[in-house]
């Protein structure tokens, strides 16, 4: 009988399957890249994100699950979500990320026009490469300096300062290098390694962030002043039945 032209080895391995899922190669590129942090086992969580999204898969919860930093643990995740986005999270810790996660424009040029100093250079990402350039992830390595000055993550003043602080306290995370999101990838910017955040930047910092939670308060106290009272219930009632079209 003639022989096949096809020999049959058997099923391909798990892992030989899983790396050419999205998810295992975004998710095993991160974590050869933060594996260098002294932190990383203890403080850094890669993290399953909706597929094209920001949000965290369908039954994954970042509080209870962790997902162990293997290559086999990360192939056995991808064959559950196979097209999920990675985030990648840091609590607060020496040795572990502070991510500088710029969303408008001019905040490098604003720190080195204030400072008179260079931007620290470091490994950077831009989230929307094409359609928002400006918008960059920087990552630093927390030091002991940085983790006593900065209390928890920053989130509250992004329109004011330009950007926000990820993972130095609190619960925030950010998309991985190839993550997509309405069809643009996360590129790097700066493919360098991961420095520890300098003091000096650490300083300007909290000094900016200090003046744009000022800047906030002005701002709300003004309104209130120039805000007409809430009316009362009765009048609220009165003024819905008012609007309600015929």
């Amino acid at each position: 009988m003639a022989s096949s032209m096809y020999e049959y080895y058997g099923e391909p391995e798990s892992l030989g399957l899983a790396a050419t899922t999205r998810f295992f190669q975004v998710a095993a590129k991160a974590n050869e890249r933060f594996s260098v942090l002294p932190a990383y086992d203890t403080h850094i969580q890669l993290i399953p994100l909706d597929p094209g999204g920001k949000r965290p898969a369908k039954g994954f919860m970042p509080s209870r699950h962790t997902v162990p930093k293997t290559r086999e643990a990360l192939a056995l995740l991808a064959a559950t979500d196979p097209d999920a986005n990675v985030g990648i999270n840091s609590s607060r810790a020496p040795g572990a990320l502070t991510v500088m996660d710029c969303d408008e424009p001019g905040v490098v040029e604003r720190y080195e026009r204030e400072t008179g100093r260079r931007f620290p250079l470091t490994y950077t990402t831009q989230t929307r490469p094409h359609s928002a350039p400006y918008k960059t992830n920087h990552y630093y390595m927390s030091t002991e300096y940085s983790v006593q000055q900065i209390k928890k993550q920053v989130t509250d003043v992004t329109h004011v300062a330009g950007y926000d602080l990820k993972g130095c306290g609190g619960w925030g995370y950010v998309r991985a290098e190839g993550c997509v999101r309405d069809g643009e990838p996360v590129a790097i910017l700066h493919d360098v390694p991961i420095v520890p955040i300098p003091d000096s930047l650490v300083n300007w910092m909290v000094a900016d962030i200090t003046k744009a939670r000022a800047h906030n308060r002005a701002l709300r106290a003004q309104k209130s002043k120039t805000t007409p009272s809430e009316p009362e219930p009765e009048q609220e009632q009165e003024q819905e039945q008012m609007s309600r079209p015929f």
